[in-house]
């Protein structure tokens, strides 16, 4: 990346996990934490295969709030507060994994509460309206945490084994990362394509070993922000309300 050296650090290859040690400033990370305060709602989740919004609260598996800041596949969209500098931390974190802002989505900044959690998911989401898929998840950690605070992230079928983790819920098996500030977790939602060929949205296949979890959160808060990069620009020929190039 221009102006700043990142050291990449392989954590497994199975799923495609890396992490990048201080990829955002700490007042970088105060500056996404700020642009979120006043919008943030009950989080939501999706089903993986038909992309159907679930009531995540209602149905036990998410408890926490969250807010959306900056570009939406690079246009700026009423609702979505944004910045000059959040959209550069943006085109940062595109440039990091090689993809093109058009194919990002914006922070997702997540606040936990304590008792706060998020149960084993899947993050790759195929939305067959805008024929495009979630292929990777950048995570960046805007606080850091103890141990003994909880809130870690927890990857149970990391190296493939166990196949079947005893207690995928457990955060107890498998790959598990506390949170440091300003540190970044990549990993990848789809299993690698074979060279080739063009690979349709709908044909990319999800890597089960990516599935993770958010564990429950003892004490503190938890404080993250996420981009997820599509396949392509889900919002290409579309009007999604009123959108202006940056």
């Amino acid at each position: 990346m221009r102006g700043k050296q990142l050291e990449l650090e392989t954590l497994e290859t199975n799923p495609r996990l890396f992490r990048v040690r201080s990829l955002l400033s700490s007042d970088e990370c105060a500056l996404v934490r700020s642009m979120a305060e006043g919008h943030y709602t009950e989080s939501a989740s999706y089903d993986e295969d038909s992309g159907e919004q679930f009531d995540a609260a209602r149905d036990g598996r998410r408890r926490s709030h969250n807010a959306f800041v900056g570009l939406l596949h690079n246009k700026r969209f009423s609702g979505f507060p944004t910045s000059e500098r959040i959209e550069r931390l943006q085109r940062r974190v595109a440039s990091l994994i090689r993809m093109g802002m058009p194919n990002a989505e914006p922070w997702q900044v997540v606040r936990y509460a304590p008792g706060g959690f998020y149960r084993l998911h899947q993050d790759g989401v195929y939305f067959p309206e805008y024929n495009t898929t979630r292929v990777a998840t950048v995570l960046v950690y805007l606080n850091s945490l103890h141990g003994d605070d909880g809130g870690a992230t927890n990857f149970p079928y990391s190296g493939g084994v166990p196949a079947t983790p005893r207690d995928a819920h457990s955060c107890s098996e498998g790959r598990t990362v506390v949170p440091h500030q300003g540190d970044a977790l990549i990993f990848y939602n789809v299993l690698p394509r074979a060279p080739g060929r063009v690979w349709r949205p709908e044909e990319l296949v999800f890597d089960s070993t990516a599935k993770h979890a958010a564990c429950p959160l003892v004490r503190s808060e938890k404080y993250i922000a996420n981009i997820w990069l599509h396949s392509a620009d889900p919002t290409a020929g579309l009007r999604w309300g009123t959108a202006n190039s940056p």
